[in-house]
């Protein structure tokens, strides 16, 4: 059995990123060494990365940015996710405002993978730099917000006294692959998450099911078919609710490139099929 969830795209507007929680920081308290910045972000992940991007284009003057993150590199739960993923939509309705992501695409429909995405955050760190941005990134830090001060990676505690202090971890994904499930199993099932599916393999007689109908689910199961040929007689697929969500893989005359496409032609199917009876 494969259980995944939908991972959502985020938005990278400034009206998306005003949402963000933004706090003053409290005193620093209990830490052995102390740093300063204007801005401390706390979630180097989508959100994260494309509140400092756009903080550092439109700040009137120059501000310093500490960036930590409990992963050893920016790009959120794309460090988590399975190698086979790739974005559900092209690449120019993702990333950052200063650096278009499809430059990093290689996909002809600029269906980024996980690892262009890495590569394209990891970049970013670079590009600020080389811009004069004062930008500090630290990985594999554990930040407490009652004492203002995080745990790196050594085990070393820092407090940090910042202006201000932006938690962008509101739309962190609860992954398969580090959250348990919410159901039980039953004895002699193998539930796996998505990352161990190509490791299983097609195997002979074995037969898979499929638990969501997300992008995650969309996924696996075009994995199941496309790259381990596994019939469809052996593929059941449980999707608890309609989805809403761009296919993955339509024919091409229904190919849409951006969102807006996307939602344009759910309104006018709705407007041609008008109001369902009362």
């Amino acid at each position: 059995v494969f259980f995944g969830m939908a991972v959502g795209l985020i938005p990278h507007n400034f009206a998306a990123l005003s949402r963000l929680a933004v706090r003053s920081s409290p005193l620093v308290s209990m830490a052995t060494e102390t740093s300063s910045c204007d801005y401390l972000v706390v979630g180097a992940g989508a959100s994260g990365m494309s509140f400092v991007d756009t903080l550092l284009l439109h700040a009137p003057e120059p501000v310093s940015v500490t960036l930590l993150d409990k992963r050893e590199q920016p790009g959120g739960h794309w460090n988590d996710a399975y190698d086979y993923v790739t974005l559900h939509q092209p690449a120019r309705n993702y990333g950052v405002e200063s650096t278009a992501l499809e430059a990093f695409t290689q996909h002809p429909e600029k269906l980024a993978s996980r690892d262009e995405i890495l590569d394209y955050y990891r970049s970013l760190l670079s590009r600020w730099g080389e811009a004069g941005h004062r930008v500090s990134f630290v990985g594999g830090a554990a930040y407490d917000f009652g004492s203002a001060s995080y745990v790196d990676a050594s085990g070393s505690r820092v407090g940090v006294d910042a202006s201000k202090v932006v938690d962008a971890r509101y739309t962190e994904n609860d992954l398969p692959l580090l959250v348990p499930p919410k159901f039980s199993v039953g004895d002699g099932v193998d539930l796996i998450p998505p990352n161990q599916l190509p490791a299983r393999g097609a195997g002979e007689g074995r037969r898979y099911c499929v638990l969501g109908g997300g992008k995650t689910g969309q996924d696996a199961v075009l994995f199941l078919r496309q790259t381990l040929g596994v019939p469809l007689d052996r593929i059941a697929w449980v999707v608890p609710h309609l989805p809403w969500i761009t296919a993955r893989d339509p024919p091409s005359p229904l190919r849409q490139n951006t969102c807006i496409e996307f939602i344009a032609s759910a309104l006018e199917a709705h407007a041609a099929a008008g109001s369902p009876p009362s």
